[in-house]
């Protein structure tokens, strides 16, 4: 009996720090620049590192548009492109 108590201790203490080596790799920890307009118009570019690689190739064609897209004709707008992976606050 004492032998499944003790297994199962470990187990979750293996769990408890995969999960915690997972949250510092992610950033979860990590304070977030809160996104800033002044009231400004502004183009959010919503992308995302993981997905199917349908999605993936729409994300990686439109930030290639975006990058080559000539800055004068933004009409004063910015550009922010926002990765959802390291920002799911902003979704």
């Amino acid at each position: 009996m004492k032998r499944n108590g003790i297994a199962g201790l470990i187990f979750l203490i293996v769990v408890a720090l995969i999960l915690g080596a997972k949250a510092v790799q992610l950033g979860w920890f990590t304070p977030k620049p809160p996104l800033v307009l002044k009231g400004q118009p502004a183009l959010l570019f919503f992308n995302n590192d993981r997905g199917c690689e349908c999605a993936l190739f729409v994300y990686r064609q439109a930030d290639a548009q975006l990058s080559v897209w000539p800055e004068e004709n933004h009409g004063g707008i910015p550009i922010i492109p926002i990765n959802l992976e390291r920002r799911p606050d902003l979704a």
